[in-house]
């Protein structure tokens, strides 16, 4: 295993539960930022089970989170963060420097 490999494993490993995955496409595929609960209801998941699903992607830093008043709002962290636009497609790309995705923006 080389440098990169270490360092994107992290990433990688948080991404790769499913429910995570959603989080992630739910949240770059967004508008705005999102609460816990607004997040949770639109997975069709518990809130606890959306709080503990977000805690493992906050730690490796792919979303962070704003608090506003008594809310929290979830995003995908922007340095993570690229938006392309090619032949009327636009994608919401995640680029964790060792590998990307690329999501298509919802309509």
């Amino acid at each position: 295993m080389d440098a990169t490999d270490a360092t994107c494993l992290p990433y990688l490993k948080a991404l790769s539960d499913d429910t995570r995955w959603q989080i992630v496409e739910s949240l770059i595929s967004a508008e705005e930022p999102m609460t816990l609960g607004e997040l949770a209801t639109r997975l069709g998941i518990s809130n606890y089970k959306a709080s503990r699903h977000v805690s493992v992607l906050e730690e490796v830093g792919i979303l962070e989170t704003k608090k506003v008043g008594r809310r929290k709002f979830l995003a995908v962290a922007e340095s993570y963060r690229e938006h392309i636009s090619s032949d009327q497609k636009v994608r919401e790309v995640l680029n964790l420097g060792c590998c990307s995705f690329e999501f298509p923006q919802e309509q």
